[in-house]
C-alpha cells in the first residue's frame, strides 16, 4: 500500500507538471513525501504490534537517494537539454567517450543506469580522472585493456565487481567503500586512468576491453 500510493504521487505530480499545473520539483517531493509516509506506516505497524519488515528497507532506500533527489530540485522531467554531459536527475547514459576534456567532467544522474567506455580515450602520462556518480541504477566503466587504473567505488546497497587482468572480484551488500587497481599500476601517482565511482543503490561494473 505504502509503495502503491508513492507511486500514484509521482503521477500525480508528472501529469500536473505536464499539464502546467504545477511548477515545482518532483524528485525532491516524491522522496521526501515518501520518506514521510514510510516513518507514518512504521509507527502504525508499532502500533499494531507488528515489526516494519520491508518498510525498513524502503526507508534506507529513500534515504540515500534523498541527497540525488534534492541536487535535481531545480530540474524539469520533460527538459532534457537543461542537462549537459550525460548529468540529469532521471536518465539512462551510455556514451563512448574521445575526449579527455568530457571525460574529466564526469557524469551524474538521479535515477537510472550509466555505461561509460573509455577505450577510445588517448591516454597520455597524466592521469586523467574520471568522477560519475548515481543515486539509484546501475554503472559500468570499461576501460582499455592492460592500461593503467586505480578505481574508488563506494555504494550503499547492492554490488561492486571488478573484472580487469582476467579477474572477477565481486561482493554483495551494504556499505561498500573499496579501491582496485589494475596489475599495470607501479603506484597511485602512475596512474593513466582514475576513477571515482559512487552509487547511492545498485551496482558497479568496472571491466576492460
Amino acid at each position: 500500500m505504502v509503495v502503491a500510493l508513492i507511486l500514484i504521487g509521482l503521477a500525480g505530480l508528472l501529469a500536473a507538471e505536464r499539464t502546467g499545473v504545477y511548477d515545482g520539483p518532483i524528485a525532491a517531493v516524491v522522496v521526501g513525501g515518501g520518506l514521510a509516509l514510510v516513518g507514518l506506516a512504521i509507527i502504525v505497524s508499532g502500533l499494531r504490534g507488528r515489526t516494519a519488515g520491508g518498510l525498513t528497507a524502503l526507508a534506507i532506500v529513500g534515504i540515500v537517494v534523498a541527497g540525488p533527489a534534492a541536487v535535481a530540485d531545480d530540474a524539469r522531467w520533460g527538459d532534457w537539454d537543461r542537462w549537459d554531459n550525460g548529468s540529469g536527475p532521471v536518465q539512462s547514459i551510455d556514451t563512448a567517450v574521445t575526449s579527455r576534456a568530457v571525460a574529466e567532467r564526469g557524469y551524474s544522474f538521479g535515477v537510472g543506469d550509466a555505461t561509460v567506455d573509455l577505450t577510445g580515450v588517448p591516454l597520455t602520462d597524466d592521469t586523467l580522472t574520471v568522477p560519475i556518480s548515481g543515486g539509484l541504477g546501475d554503472v559500468t566503466v570499461i576501460v582499455p585493456e592492460g592500461a593503467a587504473v586505480v578505481a574508488d567505488v563506494s555504494s550503499g546497497a547492492g554490488n561492486v565487481t571488478w573484472k580487469v587482468d582476467g579477474k572477477n572480484e565481486r561482493s554483495d551488500g551494504v556499505g561498500h567503500d573499496r579501491t582496485f587497481t589494475s596489475e599495470a599500476m607501479s603506484g597511485r601517482e602512475g596512474a593513466e586512468i582514475e576513477l571515482t565511482v559512487e552509487v547511492g543503490v545498485g551496482s558497479i561494473t568496472i571491466e576492460e576491453d
